[in-house]
């Protein structure tokens, strides 16, 4: 499978720019790469960090109450107060949201604990930028090194020139998004 198969050439040629803008500047100047790296990414990793934190105990707060509410559902059920039929049904929502949350919260805490370890991680980069000095084109082992994720934004119409521009985020491995 070929890169260019799945990014216009335009979209393609600008990643491997930046690709290569990011990797000169790892090697070239390592120690302010590094600073510039530890500094941002630190900003932005204690963001969503805190996100994915609050998302987990908001979570795992919804467990407890989930499971509060099935042992009073179970209590009534046992208790004469409601029939078989309604506990059945009223129990059922019950127990899918459990297993969901329970997935949900162990895929958040592996998210939080990776997040955690990622700090310092500059100096991984710079290793690879250093392993790659020459890149001619964008190769799937080039992107999968470097790149993390792609956010491709919708046109947006310049009221003024009345061009259209699209916004494009390359969030390179180990380091995040570079402005």
């Amino acid at each position: 499978m070929k890169v260019r198969e799945n990014l216009k050439k335009g979209t393609v040629e600008m990643v491997l720019e930046e690709i290569r803008r990011v990797t000169a500047f790892a090697r070239e100047r390592t120690e302010e790469f590094a600073e510039y790296i530890n500094k941002n990414s630190e900003t932005q990793l204690k963001k969503e960090l805190k996100d994915k934190q609050k998302l987990l105990d908001k979570h795992k707060k919804r467990l407890t109450e989930v499971s509060t509410i099935f042992r009073k559902l179970y209590e009534d059920n046992a208790l004469g107060r409601i029939t078989d039929e309604q506990f059945q049904m009223l129990s059922l929502g019950y127990v899918v949201e459990k297993k969901q949350l329970e997935s949900d919260i162990s895929t958040l805490e592996s998210v939080v604990d990776e997040m955690k370890s990622k700090s310092g991680s500059s100096q991984t980069f710079i290793e690879l930028a250093k392993r790659f000095t020459d890149i001619q084109e964008l190769t799937p082992e080039i992107l999968h090194t470097f790149i993390s994720k792609i956010e491709i934004h919708e046109k947006v119409k310049d009221d003024i020139t009345g061009k259209k521009t699209q916004d494009i985020d390359i969030f390179f491995t180990h380091v995040g998004k570079m402005s």
